[in-house]
């Protein structure tokens, strides 16, 4: 499991770091894999709530410094992938 959460983080950095946007393929994949990894491990994760993690990962100052310890601006690349992906997952559902 941390691992695999390693793994996500990581790659969510890469993607930034070289210039992505957070609506590109790349990271709304990585965003989908981050979704589907707590699903798996923790509860429930469908898109609407995946989107209420997004909002506290900016908004609660130790979401947003565990993931901008690791690249400057992770927290709103991630949070803005996030949403992108809901959007991209609910349109293609009819939601």
């Amino acid at each position: 499991m941390r691992a695999e959460t390693e793994a996500a983080e990581a790659h969510m950095a890469q993607l930034l770091t070289a210039g992505a946007a957070p609506d590109s393929v790349e990271a709304m994949d990585g965003a989908e894999a981050m979704r589907r990894h707590i699903d798996r491990w923790f509860y429930p994760c469908g898109p609407h709530m995946h989107v209420a993690l997004a909002d506290m990962y900016e908004a609660d100052p130790r979401f947003a410094a565990h993931y901008d310890a690791r690249a400057a601006g992770l927290a709103a690349f991630v949070a803005a992938a996030i949403r992108a992906n809901a959007a991209r997952t609910l349109d293609a559902d009819g939601a």
